[in-house]
């Protein structure tokens, strides 16, 4: 019976031992992405982590991709969070300076501000590690580890095949990426079957290497986890039996805080517990603002399509307004007055065809923002 419902079980302690003994790591883009965003001792314990491990590392050519394209963005993710404290720094004082009735050249104000502006420096000197995309310092420690274990792009015709592949696996629900097939609708395909492609890299490369894989992921979407009650089980049970029938090998999956959980048991020493909260946080965390920044975005969306609605009802009340004034006179003289009026018609509806273009523009670039964020949740 063991042998035919295999990929429903979960691997004993002793399988998951000799798995990890065995394996190649395989990283995920957000694992990358968040090296930018932890703290200074999260970063620095899973690069070295990362480093130890980096005789038995892998990435697919696609997470490569995705993290050279989404790195840039996520750098200056992190310069405007320590931006907007000292924005919210400023505030503070002026509440603190109306509230106690003081004035801004108070010795007690100056004291608070040099207080405030020292904790944020030195947390911006020690957090931050890249200022600007030119002098990336993590992006060499990862070119370093991960130089020549980079998958190959497939071809343009295999693209072209998983794409299509990816449409009837997204209907019948079958893993992964089927909760990116929103993003094939908002317009960008890529990243609509950017998880599977990362998913066919790995089996290629397990199967022409004879390698277990084992997976690491932020990710926690249904296509990827088995859920039950809320919890997670382990992968999901397609994907295990696909991994196996595809390459031979076996396959497994860690979150982020797991993977550093086992690295610490293998080492013989506890994991840092302030450094698993701060991975756990970092991601629930990045994710919330990006949500409420797609709400907002969505609501500002929902405005400018009552605004273009509105000046296509406008525009056309006035082509009607010029169609019968023409229709009226066409066989005798029109009156300077109606001239006057049609003119002014004419000169408005002009107007209001400018303001319609800028408007649609705009809705446009609102609707990009949205599905560019809606990719950065994935990430």
């Amino acid at each position: 019976m063991r042998t035919t419902i295999w990929e429903y079980l979960i691997p004993s302690p002793e399988k998951k031992e000799e798995l990890w003994n065995r394996c190649t790591f395989v990283f995920n883009t957000n694992v990358l992405l968040n090296l930018y965003r932890y703290t200074a001792n999260t970063r620095d314990t899973l690069l070295a982590a990362l480093d130890d491990l980096k005789d038995r590392v892998w990435l697919p050519h696609q997470v490569a991709y995705e993290y050279a394209k989404n790195r840039f963005d996520v750098i200056y993710e992190t310069i405007e969070k320590y931006k907007k404290l000292e924005q919210l720094e400023q505030e503070f004082i002026k509440q603190y300076i109306t509230e106690l009735r003081l004035k801004p050249t108070d010795a007690s104000v100056g004291e608070l501000q040099k207080l405030i502006e020292t904790w944020i420096s030195k947390q911006k000197r020690k957090n931050v590690l890249v200022t600007q995309a030119s002098d990336d310092k993590i992006l060499e420690k990862v070119l370093s580890i991960f130089d020549n274990k980079v998958g190959c792009p497939f071809t343009k015709e295999e693209l072209d095949a998983i794409q299509a592949e990816g449409k009837d696996r997204f209907d019948k629900q079958i893993p992964p990426g089927f909760c990116d097939a929103k993003k094939e609708k908002d317009g960008i395909e890529n990243n609509a079957y950017g998880d599977l492609i990362v998913w066919k890299q790995i089996l290629s490369f397990s199967s022409h290497e004879h390698k277990d894989i084992i997976y690491i992921t932020h990710d926690q979407k249904k296509d990827w986890w088995l859920m039950a009650k809320g919890r997670t089980v382990g992968p999901r049970i397609e994907l295990r039996k696909e991994f196996a029938e595809n390459t031979g090998q076996e396959f497994y999956m860690y979150s982020m805080e797991s993977f550093l959980e086992q690295y610490s048991k293998h080492k013989g020493k506890a994991a840092d517990q302030s450094v698993l909260d701060e991975v756990t946080h970092i991601e629930r965390d990045s994710k919330q603002k990006i949500r409420k920044k797609i709400i907002s975005l969505s609501q500002y969306s929902m405005s400018l399509e009552r605004n273009v609605f509105d000046l296509h009802r406008r525009i056309a009340r006035r082509q009607h307004a010029i169609a019968n004034i023409q229709a009226k006179y066409r066989d005798k003289p029109m009156p300077p007055d109606v001239i006057t009026q049609l003119n002014n018609t004419q000169t408005k509806m002009m107007q209001l065809q400018h303001e319609l273009v800028i408007k649609q523009e705009e809705l446009e670039s609102c609707r990009q923002q949205i599905a560019e964020n809606n990719v950065m949740i994935t990430y």
